[in-house]
């Protein structure tokens, strides 16, 4: 059986989270109208989403996973147990520590475009850090 964790975070800017998926190597889309996030058989579940990662692009036995972004947050919806990939990143905890990681440099990016500046990406290998260096 499903078990789907919800979680609210401070996502306020929903192409900044498509980005930070994209770098997780996941395609996600934003949506004109909120769905239904979906089990791992295609089951429509309660909650409604406007962004998703859809379970047919993640491939292996995975349900949906989705955001409700409005209001300066966002919140997640994510089945742990019946989700391949979040597994292959390490679990429910470690897969929104990246998210929220990657979400946090592309919206230093964004900033910094509509600034005219500069964001260059620095991973430090050693230790899984990223630094967001910000110049002309």
């Amino acid at each position: 059986m499903s078990h789907f964790t919800r979680l609210r975070v401070k996502i306020a800017d929903a192409q900044c989270l498509v980005s930070a998926l994209a770098t997780l190597g996941l395609e996600a889309e934003i949506l004109h109208e909120p769905m239904f996030v979906r089990s791992y058989v295609g089951d429509n579940t309660a909650q409604k989403v406007n962004v998703i990662l859809r379970r047919e692009k993640m491939g292996g036995n995975c349900s949906d996973i989705g955001w409700m972004v409005q209001d300066g947050e966002a919140e997640c919806h994510a089945d742990e147990y019946h989700n391949s990939r979040i597994h292959a990143l390490g679990g429910l905890q470690t897969f929104f520590k990246k998210v929220a990681q990657e979400y946090s440099v592309e919206v230093i990016k964004k900033q910094a475009r509509a600034s005219g500046q500069i964001a260059t990406r620095v991973n430090d290998p050693k230790t899984g850090k990223v630094r967001v260096l910000v110049g002309c």
